[in-house]
């Protein structure tokens, strides 16, 4: 039996939208209006602007915001490379924070510490669907004149004391990646509270045109074929985190008499719609490897910055600054959780595990 980390599922409803551009190329730009129109719905916003994916949202909003070279900006030292990278294309500095113990946001305490007067921007995630201290770090943001980034790209559908993922940040942004909760197979979409600021990156992304080229822009517009597949999914967008609650619910009750598994646990405000199941074990690489044996695709959540070979020669950090993230690149470990997903193929993973123990 095989279970991939990652599978979505794609119908006919996309398929035949995807066509029907193909024969003509002209609904393309009227798919993108629509994709956007109900996405801004379902985030409870009044606009959403469409991009290629969310690493040029992030690089967007950091030109918005005029990074220089003597700016700072705070990003977890836990995720993917894409923060660092482009923090440093946009011409500021990234300074890596450690995660919370147990967990995969940002720890506030260690935020604290790292705040400077070069602090330009803090990055924050919602890590796998995971919000923790949200409110608080925008808090804190707030009261220092911080502009306070939302990174939502795993956490699409996510609510937080009862909202979107979307009404936290000065701006936020989303992934449609393939193995999103939302998926497109590629894409992402950004978002600013300042409503005006919206048209700026409506344009930005588009060569500049709307604004009859008074300022150079990029080329980084979605595709219309990832926005069709987006805009069909959407239309089931309840039933699918719907299930991704329900598999994460059977995930927890099936593992949670393991004594080699912690299951870290969830902010009380936050309602999760998980990427995938992660666990810490100090097993971890003995897991790892037995259920690849058995054709269980596990996942790793995250890479550690500071420790990539450019970010290490460039910062010299030490792993003394970052216990928590040092730990959870040790012993955290993701389970498979999407769409396609059935109770009876986690049924097979715990009957795995349990010889495994």
């Amino acid at each position: 039996m095989k279970i991939e980390p990652f599978s979505p599922i794609f119908r006919d409803a996309e398929k035949k939208l995807i066509n029907s551009i193909l024969e003509f190329p002209e609904k393309g730009n009227e798919i993108i209006s629509l994709f956007e129109n109900e996405l801004a719905s379902f985030l409870d916003v009044s606009t959403i602007v469409t991009v290629a994916n969310a690493t040029v949202a992030f690089f967007l909003i950091l030109k918005k915001i005029g990074i220089e070279k003597s700016d700072e900006v705070i990003i977890p030292d836990y995720t993917f490379v894409s923060a660092a990278n482009m923090v440093e294309l946009a011409g500021g500095t990234p300074i890596f924070c450690d995660i919370k113990e147990g967990g995969f946001t940002l720890s506030v305490d260690a935020l604290l510490k790292e705040i400077t007067p070069k602090t330009k921007a803090v990055l924050y995630i919602s890590s796998l669907g995971f919000a923790d201290d949200i409110s608080e770090i925008e808090m804190i943001c707030k009261e220092r004149n911080i502009v306070f980034i939302h990174d939502a790209a795993s956490s699409f559908g996510t609510l937080y004391d009862g909202k979107s993922m979307a009404k936290y940040g000065d701006y936020t942004f989303f992934s449609f990646h393939y193995k999103k909760v939302l998926s497109s197979f590629e894409g992402g979409a950004v978002y600013a509270k300042n409503k005006e600021e919206n048209d700026w990156f409506s344009n930005m992304r588009n060569h500049g045109i709307p604004s009859k080229f008074n300022m150079p822009g990029y080329n980084f517009r979605i595709s219309p074929l990832n926005a069709a597949i987006g805009y069909e999914k959407l239309k089931r967008i309840d039933d699918i985190t719907k299930k991704r609650v329900e598999l994460e619910k059977y995930y927890e009750k099936k593992l949670k008499t393991f004594e080699n598994i912690f299951i870290p646990k969830k902010d009380e405000k936050c309602r999760s719609v998980f990427q995938e199941f992660p666990i810490f074990s100090i097993q971890k690489e003995e897991i790892k490897k037995y259920f690849e044996h058995y054709g269980v695709g596990m996942i790793e959540p995250a890479s550690v910055l500071h420790k990539l070979p450019y970010y290490s020669k460039k910062y010299l950090l030490s792993d003394d600054k970052f216990p928590n993230t040092v730990r959870a690149v040790k012993e955290a470990i993701a389970f498979p959780l999407y769409e396609k997903l059935e109770k009876s193929d986690i049924d097979y993973i715990v009957s795995l595990l349990e010889e495994f123990k």
